[in-house]
């Protein structure tokens, strides 16, 4: 991850922890788990994994997991989402995609490359760096 995709992910991380906080605004967390319980109504703990900016939203790849963190035979328990956000990160604009993990809570995603309109995210087994993906998103941007 580069200098600057590191930033935005402190910016995000403290603008969630204070949103959450104050419970003033919305929690884009709980944004992002509404859409993965569309999904798996048992997911409950959310991490954001990357986000870049796609000027004024950002894209964001996001992971879900069931909060006892066992596996019990479903990969559906752990979700990877690839999403747009706004820019204020309270809202989730556009879902582009919701996998089940490739491998059960040992996998990695990131976004490799992006601009405004598209985005690819790579992703392999953290332990062993295998089961390498990419995959690359279209999604123009949001009109106002």
């Amino acid at each position: 991850m580069g200098r600057s995709s590191g930033w935005v992910l402190v910016a995000c991380s403290l603008l969630l922890q204070t949103s959450t906080a104050a419970g003033e605004r919305p929690s884009l967390l709980d944004a992002i788990r509404g859409e993965f319980q569309r999904l798996n109504a048992d997911i409950e703990t959310i991490e954001i994994l990357d986000t870049k900016p796609k000027h004024p939203e950002y894209w964001v790849i996001a992971r879900g997991i069931v909060k006892d963190l066992e596996f019990k035979g479903s990969f559906e328990d752990e979700l990877f989402g690839v999403f747009v956000i706004d820019g204020d990160f309270e809202n989730v604009l556009t879902v582009v995609e919701i996998v089940p993990t490739p491998r059960w809570n040992d996998y990695l995603f990131w976004i490799s490359e992006y601009d405004a309109n598209s985005v690819t995210v790579q992703g392999h087994g953290s332990t062993y760096s295998d089961g390498p993906v990419e995959k690359q998103y279209r999604v123009p941007k949001q009109r106002p």
